[in-house]
Formats: structure tokens, C-alpha cells, sequence
């Protein structure tokens, strides 16, 4: 079975609108001696497009026969897609689904590192499932996008380290669990082929704990996925049971509703004894949903406690270093016998300067302040005196002045007006 591709038509380029050019773009490969450029243009555009197309629909896996059906247009399909994927392959763009397999295959060895102590082998899967659906000749081989399948294990990791950021605290889950969280990123035969990845990209081991497979992801610290630990393998099983108590609770709670419903019918329909015999199963279950519920609480309570250790492991870490850092600095001069001695060294000082300020403020010699007062006393006393006689002498010169009499006005002399006589000039000097 070929892999079937759904392409979404807003994803494909601009160019694709363009018939003189996809005329050409879908015609079969000449020689590249006989136009180079254009030779190596037709191949780019066809390798970006394709692994473009590829990552935005989320399809790792391709075929030409997928890839002619889904690139169809106005009734063509190109016919140059043997070359081109023939390209890709020689380019290490895309790998058959036998070659990347047996790239996991190969890191098998370093997969298997914890057998010996661990007595159990990490797994490397999900291929037999898809390879029996697929029909391996060699027009319909299928081919791993390498690029997709990196893309998908990104998101994968970083969907991991969000869950744990927010809902775990945990190196190792069930991979039933982990894929539930990882459903809307990728289906299952993408799933698998993005946890192959992330194996050979040593961002992740797949392990056997207990007929159940888990897959433990690389700390941000460390350099390699570390064995399944005995605290690793102590919170799956807590985690395990916890998951069959839940299932049970949810089960003995529908238990007991139907109950209580049939007692009411039953009482209701007269039934005294069926009703009475109903009730007992009820108390029945509810002592063990009590006993169940006791017991996931106190699984939830030691899962809380084994998780919240390593945070406690730092916080005592940090009080070491911090004791350690704190020793360092009152070592030597600073310690407590010659903090005493400092301290009483600067009250001595501080109680001679205290005594210096003092000394300095006292007058250089005392005053005789009755003396002083006599001279204030005859010195106002004068004031008064003075002021007194200034209004005295004010007085008199006023009355002087009220005593002047202006002296009488004398009028100017009036001359009397002379009419001037006209003068005769005698006839000879004329």
C-alpha cells in the first residue's frame, strides 16, 4: 500500500499558476550538458517544493507514484519525478524505508549499552507494521523525508519538555501515554518514524519495563540517554498502578450509581426484599471504592514525594554551598573573637571624642553677666533721655514757627509812560 499525499493547494508556489512555465517544469529531464542552468533550476524546484510540501502536510513518507497522484495538474502529472527523487536519494535527502532502518538498526549497538545491567534491550520498532504494507518494487519504492521526519522529532522532543514544564517531572513515561500527548502532532506511522529519530539522534531511548514500552528522553544536562534507574523504575510502577486504581474507581462509582438507581426503581415498584438486597451490594462497593480511593491517594502522595526529591536534593546542594561559601569569608582575621575586640576598640574611640567635642564647646573664659546687664540698663536708660529731649527741641521749633509772620507785600514802582516826540532832521543832511 502506497502512502496517499494530501497537499493543501494555498501551500504550493506561485509559480504553480504559471502554465508556460509548468509546461516545462513537468516535461522529462534532457541532458544537462545541453542547458545546465535550466537543468538545475527544473531539479531545485522540484526538490524544495516537494520537501516543502512534505512539511507543512506532516507526510514523511512518499513514493513517485504518491507524489504524480498528488502533484497532478489540469489533468498533467509530471514526468520527471524518477530523476528527481533519484536526486534526493544521491543528495541524502530521502532514504528508502529499508536504508533508514537499518540506520536504526546500526545504532542498535549503542541502544543496547545497559543490557548487561539492566537485563533488558531498548527497542527499535514500528517498521514491521509499516513494511508489511507496503509493495516494494522499484517504481512504487517508498522514501523517508528526512527532512519531515527531523521536523516531526523537534516536535516531539518540545512537546515533551512542555509536559514536563506543566504536567510531569519525569525522565521516563509509557510510550502509550506519551503518544496520546503527541496525537495532534502526528498520526501513528509518522509517530514512529519521528521516535526512530529521536533515538538515532540519542535525544531519546525506547525500553521494555515490564511487558510495557517506555520511552526515557535525555536531560538537558546530559551528554547521553541515561539507563532506566531504580527510581525510574519505581514511578512507572507506582504510575501503573496508579492508572489501574483510577480505571477501578471510575468502574465501582458506575457500580454504585446504577445501584442507587435500581433501588429507587425497585422501591418504587414495590420490591422491599430486591431493594434491600440491592443496598448491601452498594455498601459493598462503596467500602471498596473507599479502600481503592485510600490507595490512590497514597500512590499519588509517594508520586509527589519521588518527584519533589531531586528539587529537595538542590535546595540541600545549595545550603551546602552556601555554609561552605559563608565559612570561607569569616575564616581567618573575621571571627568572632577579634569582631569583639574591633568593636570594643571603636566605643573606646568613640567615647574619647565624645569627651574631645566636649572640651572644644566649653567658652575660654566666663563672662561676668551682671556687668553686662548694668551697661544694657544704662545704655536704654540714655536712649529714653535722648529721645525725649529730640521731642522737646521738635516742640519748640514748632512753636517758632507758629510765631513767624510773613513780611508785607510791596508792590514794584509804576513808571509813567512817555510818548516819544518825533525828532526833525534838518533839509541839508538829508
Amino acid at each position: 500500500m502506497i502512502p496517499e499525499l494530501n497537499f493543501n493547494s494555498s501551500d504550493f508556489p506561485n509559480t504553480w499558476k504559471d502554465d508556460i512555465r509548468m509546461n516545462f517544469l513537468f516535461a522529462p529531464f534532457r541532458e544537462r550538458f545541453i542547458n545546465p542552468e535550466g537543468w538545475d533550476g527544473k531539479m531545485n524546484f522540484w526538490t524544495t517544493t516537494i520537501q516543502e510540501l512534505c512539511i507543512k502536510s506532516q507526510s514523511p513518507l512518499i513514493s513517485q507514484v504518491s507524489l504524480c497522484a498528488a502533484l497532478h495538474r489540469k489533468g498533467k502529472q509530471p514526468q520527471c519525478l524518477d530523476v528527481v527523487l533519484d536526486n534526493m536519494f544521491r543528495q541524502g535527502l530521502i532514504l528508502s524505508v529499508d536504508e533508514f532502518n537499518k540506520a536504526a538498526n546500526l545504532n542498535q549497538g549503542w541502544l543496547r549499552w545497559g543490557l548487561d545491567v539492566l537485563v533488558q534491550k531498548p527497542v527499535v520498532w514500528g517498521f514491521s507494521s509499516v513494511q508489511s504494507l507496503l509493495s516494494w518494487s522499484k517504481k512504487d519504492a517508498t522514501y523517508v523525508v528526512l527532512s519531515v521526519v527531523k521536523d516531526l522529532a523537534a516536535k516531539l522532543l518540545k512537546r515533551y519538555r512542555d509536559l514536563v514544564d506543566t504536567k510531569w517531572t519525569d525522565t521516563a513515561v509509557f510510550l502509550d501515554t506519551f503518544r496520546e500527548e503527541c496525537e495532534d502532532i502526528c498520526p501513528m506511522q509518522s509517530f514512529n518514524l519521528a521516535l526512530i529519530q529521536l533515538q538515532n539522534d540519542r535525544n531519546a531511548v525506547v525500553f521494555e519495563q515490564d511487558g510495557k514500552k517506555v520511552i526515557k528522553f535525555k536531560k538537558v544536562d546530559e551528554k547521553k540517554v541515561l539507563p532506566l534507574s531504580q527510581v525510574d523504575k519505581g514511578i512507572l510502577s507506582l504510575k501503573s498502578a496508579k492508572d489501574t486504581l483510577i480505571n477501578d474507581v471510575d468502574e465501582l462509582e458506575e457500580k454504585i450509581l446504577s445501584c442507587t438507581n435500581s433501588i429507587k426503581q425497585l422501591l418504587k415498584n414495590g420490591y422491599k426484599n430486591k431493594s434491600m438486597m440491592m443496598l448491601k451490594r452498594k455498601k459493598r462497593l462503596e467500602i471498596i471504592l473507599e479502600k481503592k480511593t485510600t490507595a490512590l491517594d497514597n500512590i499519588e502522595s509517594l508520586l509527589y514525594r519521588l518527584r519533589n526529591t531531586g528539587s529537595e536534593k538542590l535546595v540541600l546542594e545549595a545550603y551546602k554551598t552556601g555554609v561552605q561559601a559563608m565559612k570561607g569569608t569569616i575564616s581567618g582575621e573575621l571571627n568572632l573573637d577579634n569582631v569583639d575586640q574591633v568593636m570594643s576598640d571603636v566605643e573606646e574611640v568613640l567615647d574619647d571624642y565624645r569627651e574631645v567635642q566636649a572640651t572644644l564647646s566649653k567658652p575660654v573664659e566666663e563672662d561676668n553677666l551682671e556687668e553686662y546687664e548694668d551697661e544694657l540698663k544704662e545704655l536704654l536708660s540714655m536712649e529714653v533721655k535722648n529721645s525725649s529731649q529730640v521731642m522737646t527741641s521738635d516742640e519748640d521749633l514748632m512753636r517758632r514757627l507758629v510765631a513767624l509772620r510773613a513780611p508785607p507785600e510791596v508792590s514794584p514802582p509804576t513808571k509813567k509812560s512817555t510818548k516819544s516826540k518825533g525828532i526833525r532832521v534838518p533839509d541839508n543832511l538829508l
